[in-house]
């Protein structure tokens, strides 16, 4: 119910704290339509790694590089959670160039940042499909999604003196702090500490 636009709209000024839904698809779905076309297909070569990404509203073309998915709707493109584009958050992690800037008083990334394909690996195709598949389906689920949110919005609300009878506001107690695991030192020389 949350990762819709009706839901988003609806609640807008409460959902002033930014934060991002992470959609993995776990399920391969099959929806008819999407496909990548002979002469289409995404370079697994370290020269053809793509670095960009759009989308061609006219002809419906994802353009993933010098690649593309043909039959991509519109809102599928455009589909947002918390205020992130899905798509292009996804290909953020996926290009050839992964960098992120500093933000604030940040340390720098991990260098397993580095760790990563210097090429489009077949996987990420199909990754990129199966999420094209599930945000199809989600845009087709909005007004579904949209008449349940009204029912609910429009139903039985629980009266805030039952919610504090029934404890829901109490702050809960504390849970007690770990102490360190005790060290031994060695006890000859070359022997190493033990934790």
């Amino acid at each position: 119910m949350a990762a819709h636009p009706a839901y988003t709209a609806r609640f807008r000024a409460d959902l002033v704290k930014p934060g991002l839904r992470i959609l993995k698809p776990g399920l391969r779905i099959l929806k008819p339509g999407l496909r990548i076309p002979v002469g289409g297909a995404i370079p697994q070569s370290a020269e053809g790694m793509p670095n960009e990404i759009a989308y061609d509203e006219a002809t419906r073309r994802l353009l993933v590089g010098t690649g593309h998915v043909e039959n991509v709707p519109p809102r599928v493109w455009a589909y947002e959670v918390s205020g992130k584009q899905v798509i292009r958050q996804w290909f953020s992690y996926r290009k050839r160039d992964r960098e992120r800037p500093l933000m604030g008083d940040r340390r720098p990334p991990s260098r397993l940042c580095d760790v990563q394909p210097d090429r489009w690996i077949a996987e990420y195709t199909q990754d990129l499909m199966d999420l094209l598949h599930v945000l199809g389906l989600l845009v087709e689920l909005e007004p579904v999604q949209a008449g349940l949110l009204d029912r609910i919005c429009a139903g039985a609300t629980v009266p805030e003196a039952d919610l504090r009878a029934a404890g829901a506001f109490e702050k809960p107690a504390a849970a007690p702090v770990a102490s360190p695991p005790r060290r031994r030192r060695a006890a000859h020389p070359g022997e190493q500490d033990i934790v």
